[in-house]
């Protein structure tokens, strides 16, 4: 398993509200029609995560991770680690988006590798993630099956600003997820911030979707969170369960996983 997953932010289900809004832990009783929607997510989601396979599992060393595989972060100079970037993401991508690689190539593939290069220079946290976390938990323009967006240069713009003093002071990795879980809420809709709604995918689940509603259930909110983590260099990705605590009856749960590195 890669070295250092440690932090699990649970990003909610109706037990379970994301911060920086206080805990709700009661949940109304859920009719039929509703579990059966919701384990029905569940195993869409979890089909999703199948189908994202190459970006997302970085523990699974048969995936992009064989010998002789090129390390991109080592390529000499911005071009030839763009076009290796380039590469390792129209070779890995879902097969639902190669039917779309044209308008893909002219937004969000170009969005994720200009903005993920800058940032690997700009943050230096971010040059703690080797290739093989990289990869698969920073450089990836989406988690599962959610509509596709060029949302990493907005979400970098808007919270390079509240990381100035975290530059400076050399903030660890885990001082870094802390503030942007506790600011990218308001940062992203500074009106009225963003909040969790339960039962809300699939119609609300991609980060801008997220922003304009201002609300989400957990795998909208979790999906947003593990973007905003991405666009400023902080590897993470979006995890779940169709059954939660192994009891269909509770419905599924999405979350997020944060990579440490050595901390």
């Amino acid at each position: 398993r890669a070295q250092g997953l440690a932090v699990r932010i649970f990003a909610g289900i109706c037990r379970c509200r994301p911060r920086p809004m206080p805990p709700r832990c009661a949940c109304p009783p859920l009719e039929f029609s509703r579990l059966l929607w919701n384990v029905l997510m569940g195993f869409i989601v979890a089909g999703a995560h199948a189908g994202l396979a190459h970006m997302t599992r970085p523990s699974e060393p048969s995936i992009g991770h064989h010998s002789g595989e090129k390390d991109c972060l080592a390529s000499e100079g911005l071009g030839g680690a763009a076009a290796c970037f380039r590469h390792f993401l129209e070779a890995e991508m879902p097969i639902w988006d190669r039917e779309n690689l044209g308008t893909l190539q002219k937004g969000v593939l170009q969005d994720a590798i200009e903005v993920s290069l800058s940032v690997r220079e700009t943050y230096p946290w971010a040059v703690e993630a080797p290739w093989p976390i990289w990869r698969n938990w920073v450089l990836p323009y989406a988690s599962v099956n959610e509509p596709r967006s060029s949302w990493r240069g907005l979400f970098r713009e808007r919270l390079d600003s509240l990381l100035e003093s975290a530059v400076m002071g050399k903030a660890s990795l885990t001082q870094v997820v802390e503030t942007v879980n506790r600011k990218v809420w308001t940062s992203l809709r500074p009106d009225k911030g963003i909040v969790f709604k339960s039962q809300q995918t699939p119609k609300v689940f991609d980060p801008m979707s997220t922003i304009v509603f201002g609300y989400a259930s957990c795998s909208g909110i979790s999906i947003l969170l593990v973007d905003a983590l991405r666009s400023v260099g902080v590897p993470a990705r979006l995890v779940g369960t169709p059954a939660w605590n192994g009891n269909v009856t509770a419905g599924n749960h999405n979350w997020v996983e944060v990579w440490l590195g050595a901390e």
